[in-house]
C-alpha cells in the first residue's frame, strides 16, 4: 500500500483497476489507463487487500451475471416447452427433440446441483462439529 491508502481501504486508482480488469482489459492496458507503471499493478495484484477485494467485485460481478441469467430462465423454459409441445407453429421433428433433449439435460445438471449443494451442507455440518469451521 502507499501513502494514500489506510491499511482497510483501496485507494482510487486501485479500485479503477480492479473495475477495468474485470471489464476484460489486460494488465498492461489497464495500467496504463490507470497512469501507473505495468510494475505497481502487477505489484498490487500480490497485494493481499487488494487480491480480496478483487475476489469479492469478481464474485459480486458473478452473481449479478447469474442474477440475470436466472430472471430469463422461466423465459427459455417456455421456448423449450412451446417447441417441444408446439401445436400453434410448424416445428420440426429436428428443434422438437432438440428442446427435449435441452429439458432432460438441465433437468439432470439441476439434479446434479441439488446433490452436491446436500452433500456440501452435510460437509459442513460435520466439520462444524468437529470443531474446524469458524
Amino acid at each position: 500500500m502507499n501513502a494514500n491508502s489506510s491499511p482497510e481501504q483501496l485507494t482510487v486508482k486501485q479500485t479503477q483497476l480492479i473495475t477495468l480488469l474485470l471489464s476484460g482489459v489486460n494488465i498492461a492496458g489497464a495500467a496504463r489507463q490507470c497512469r501507473i507503471a505495468e510494475t505497481t499493478a502487477h505489484r498490487w495484484l500480490k497485494d493481499e487487500l487488494f487480491q480480496e477485494e478483487y475476489k469479492r467485485a469478481k464474485n459480486e460481478l458473478f452473481e449479478n451475471a447469474l442474477d440475470e441469467l436466472k430472471m430469463s430462465v422461466g423465459e427459455a423454459i417456455q421456448t423449450l416447452r412451446r417447441h417441444a409441445n408446439a401445436s400453434d407453429i410448424e416445428p420440426t421433428a429436428q428443434t422438437q427433440i432438440a428442446a427435449a433433449k435441452e429439458l432432460l439435460a438441465q433437468a439432470v445438471e439441476l439434479g446434479k446441483v441439488q446433490e452436491l449443494e446436500a452433500r456440501i451442507v452435510e460437509l459442513e455440518a460435520y466439520i462444524q462439529e468437529k470443531g474446524h469451521l469458524r
